[in-house]
């Protein structure tokens, strides 16, 4: 027996795999550490009652002899169809046999290359979603692929093809970009597709995301596009049904393919074939739930979860921009794109925030080469997490700021380019001094350096004033504020560590000596402080005064 290989050609291991064999390596070797995950686009909301309903109704009904149901037809029950065309293509043209049901988009994405011929010319966007990719190495196409770029200078919308191909992937709202494309954009796309005689297979698996009016929620939006798109919709996102696995593709009965000898053949047609052959259908049960998804309670209900998922996204964006990152996406979608710092590859920062901050994202190039220098971050996790992971994030990059900071600075003041004072100044600036305190800046830039955890060392000229309070109080915690921040010091920042499940820093006080320190964002603090008083402690929030000398005590 000869094994087909093309496997062969693929990488050695599927993205996602690999970060999730170093998550847990780097969970083994470290299980004090709680570790939030924000790599892979899996929700985390649970079914909505409107489906579970429709699911324990379905459960009693085949439980009977009067509603026994075996085999289903392979295309998908009619009510469900029924209900996907009144909700999502009225008006648009789709007829019940244009569509086909099934255990998800992404098997669908995969499985459509069957009825396609193997010397097509196909054309990808870089970065992308992996499985586009390998699944046309597996079928013998890898030296036909032709890449479209993703670039942030065409605000991550692909260029058309400048050569001739057959089929085009495109996906939006985008994975991994997050971004959406406006209807004149995609209009482009069907033209092309129209004069070169190719196919657009349409991923719009995060269209319920879209919360723009110039963003079309699906490809027939476009006039011609029901002659050369094959459009894949999915429940799995929407509805949260990851686990439960149910989606749709539509297959126009108006979009052709050609044969060798240049006769048409409708797309449809053999759809249908490979359909009844490979796939016997998704459970009655499944598709009574995915019914639901378009009742009245349940539309509702999905909707509240959607716009969980896109405050969420919401936080983690505005987060990322208050850390310093540029950041697309967010808006129409669960996913955020984030720049990473120049020097570092997209593998480099992820295992920085692994190691640092305990969170896991996904490396831009993972996507493809064009992702490298990026970085995405989902919104599915939930909204504590989402919160806690970027002052994660926040604490992490302010301690980079803050070395490369020190870094230019110790070797400008050595030089004689900076005065200390204009260091001093720029420490201040950077939020790591309350005050310009040439004292405590001749000290840091003397002692400073680099702990194991990649923390920087900084000053805190809060300490004597803490220390004071401490000794009279000692039992109380003490959150310090300092502009946006919010700050704990020595043994209520161990404390509250271990409540918030955010990490402390190792700084060093105006003295030089070496102080822990937990910072989170001052936004925060009607998230934060209810969670240390309902753990028992008695908690002081510290506004500093001005003082006539320009000191704040």
């Amino acid at each position: 027996m000869k094994i087909n290989e093309n496997f062969l050609k693929l990488e050695d291991s599927y993205l996602f795999s690999t970060i999730a064999k170093k998550v847990a390596k780097y969970q083994a070797e470290n299980p004090e550490k709680k570790i939030i995950k924000l790599g892979i686009g899996d929700v985390t909301k649970p079914i909505v009652p409107a489906v579970t309903e429709a699911m324990h109704k379905a459960v009693d009904e085949i439980g009977t002899a009067e509603g026994f149901k075996g085999y289903g037809p392979e295309q998908g029950y009619d009510f469900l169809k029924k209900a996907i065309i009144e909700s999502d293509y009225k008006d648009l043209g789709i007829e019940m046999d244009e569509i086909f049901v099934s255990d998800g988009a992404k098997c669908d994405c995969g499985n459509i290359v069957d009825i396609m011929g193997i010397n097509n010319k196909v054309a990808i966007t870089d970065p992308v979603y992996p499985v586009y990719v390998d699944t046309n190495i597996m079928s013998g196409r890898k030296e036909n692929i032709v890449y479209l770029p993703v670039l942030e200078e065409n605000n991550f919308v692909p260029e058309l093809p400048k050569e001739k191909v057959d089929i085009i992937y495109l996906c939006f709202p985008n994975n991994p970009t997050g971004t959406g494309i406006t209807k004149n954009e995609l209009k482009k796309f069907v033209d092309y597709a129209k004069e070169n005689n190719a196919i657009i297979l349409y991923d719009a698996a995060y269209e319920a995301f879209i919360t723009e009016d110039d963003i079309p929620h699906s490809i027939y939006e476009i006039d011609g596009a029901k002659d050369v798109a094959i459009e894949f919709k999915s429940f799995s996102k929407t509805a949260g049904f990851t686990g439960v696995r149910c989606a749709y593709t539509v297959v126009p009965k108006t979009v052709y393919g050609y044969t060798e000898n240049g006769e048409k053949v409708v797309l449809n047609k053999l759809w249908n074939r490979r359909t009844t052959t490979k796939f016997n259908g998704v459970s009655y049960i499944v598709q009574r739930a995915a019914e639901a998804t378009y009742s009245e309670k349940g539309k509702k209900e999905i909707k509240e979860n959607i716009n969980y998922y896109l405050e969420n996204a919401k936080i983690i964006k505005e987060g990322l921009k208050q850390a310093g990152f540029t950041v697309y996406g967010g808006a129409n979608s669960p996913y955020i794109w984030l720049k990473v710092p120049a020097n570092m590859t997209s593998w480099e920062f992820f295992d920085k925030l692994l190691e640092e901050a305990n969170v896991v994202g996904t490396p831009g190039s993972g996507f493809g080469t064009c992702g490298e220098g990026f970085f995405r971050l989902t919104a599915f996790g939930t909204k504590e997490n989402s919160v806690e992971a970027i002052e994660r994030i926040k604490n992490m990059m302010n301690d980079y700021k803050i070395k490369n900071i020190l870094e230019s600075l110790k070797e400008e003041v050595e030089n004689g380019k900076v005065s200390l004072r204009e260091a001093a100044v720029e420490l201040h600036k950077a939020g790591w001094t309350n005050f310009i305190d040439i004292d405590a800046t001749r000290n840091l830039l003397k002692t400073r350096n680099v702990t194991g955890n990649g923390n920087v060392p900084g000053v805190s000229d809060m300490m004597g004033k803490y220390r004071e309070m401490k000794a009279a109080h000692p039992d109380a915690l003490y959150i310090f504020r300092n502009g946006e921040s919010c700050e704990l010091y020595e043994d209520d920042a161990i404390a509250a560590s271990g409540i918030l499940g955010i990490a402390t820093a190792e700084r060093v006080d105006g003295q030089g000596k070496g102080v822990k320190e937990l910072r989170f964002s001052f936004r925060d603090l009607d998230v934060y402080l209810p969670k240390l008083i309902r753990a028992g402690n008695r908690v002081a929030v510290c506004e500093p005064n001005q003082t006539g000398s320009g000191k704040r005590v």
